[in-house]
């Protein structure tokens, strides 16, 4: 990218096309956040017609899907947002929008993906855990920064962060006073109906596509959207596993196999997960937010839930 957005024997409306990709990929190294907004990219993205459009909510299971793609050299475009990231309007409105135009104005395959809310809610508690430097208020994970306990029988160790030092005025234990704490944000997420509003505010905002008018299968867990030069698979990620065939042949690719990818147990704050996972408590209130949430029953039955 760095060389050929700037050589002269490329056709120059290629050639903007990769500065788009290089200006993008600056962002993303710059700031974790920007990964989620600004998109990340694998194989000849320009000369690919064929790249699949890896498009979603956050903590869906969308980095298994990327990493089983990456796998078989297949080229994909991986992102959870197209709104300019606060801050980023400037290189959005440069580099971002010419990014989106090339994106929509061809045919295209995407993949997308919905998951339990509950599961990704809590999933979402620690999103971001091991980036200091980040704060975002609803997620748990930005406020406990570089939190690393390293076997269960440090699983009560101080929480020495700032954020949470002024949120209850002292030192917070991993223990009751934190699950408050992850009780509250959860609550908060489940009001905020996150992941269903995506649909919305992403995909039928950016390609006219509204989810909701299209019927969804829900025992076999996924439904194949087609509209214009568009191609949209959604799955759900509890069926994903059993998945490989359909998602093969929508790719196009002869014995696919997922990858398993970005799981919590692999991850630097899998004893602080599974400390809250046992102990939290969360109200009816927080249930009620998908129990009748007509959204989440496009994707779920209620006993699913």
């Amino acid at each position: 990218l760095a060389i050929n957005r700037t050589n002269k024997r490329i056709p120059t409306e290629y050639r903007e096309i990769l500065k788009a990709f290089y200006a993008i990929n600056l962002v993303r190294r710059k700031h974790k956040m920007a990964q989620g907004f600004f998109p990340s990219f694998s194989g000849d993205i320009v000369s690919d017609n064929n790249a699949i459009f890896i498009y979603q909510p956050g903590k869906v299971g969308s980095s298994t899907i990327r990493a089983s793609l990456n796998a078989v050299n297949k080229t994909c475009i991986h992102v959870h947002w197209l709104t300019p990231l606060p801050g980023y309007d400037e290189i959005w409105n440069k580099y971002g929008v010419t990014f989106y135009n090339w994106l929509k104005n061809q045919p295209r395959k995407i993949i997308t993906l919905v998951r339990n809310p509950f599961a990704r809610d809590f999933s979402g508690l620690f999103q971001n855990t091991d980036v200091r430097y980040f704060r975002y208020p609803f997620i748990i994970g930005n406020a406990v920064s570089n939190i690393y306990f390293p076997g269960e029988d440090d699983i009560q160790d101080l929480i020495d962060d700032r954020d949470l030092v002024a949120l209850f005025g002292k030192p917070v234990l991993a223990s009751n006073d934190y699950c408050d704490y992850c009780v509250k944000v959860m609550t908060q997420m489940g009001h905020m109906n996150y992941q269903f509003n995506w649909f919305d505010l992403q995909l039928k905002k950016y390609f006219d596509i509204d989810v909701y008018k299209y019927h969804f299968d829900i025992k076999l867990g996924y439904t194949i959207i087609k509209k214009d030069n568009l191609e949209i698979l959604v799955l759900r990620l509890e069926n994903m596993k059993m998945l490989d065939k359909v998602i093969g042949e929508f790719v196009e690719i002869e014995d696919f196999k997922l990858i398993s990818a970005n799981e919590a147990g692999n991850k630097i704050y899998k004893y602080l997960y599974k400390y809250v996972r046992e102990n939290i408590v969360l109200p009816k209130e927080y249930f009620d937010c998908y129990m009748n949430n007509e959204k989440a029953l496009h994707f779920y039955t209620r006993e699913e839930l």
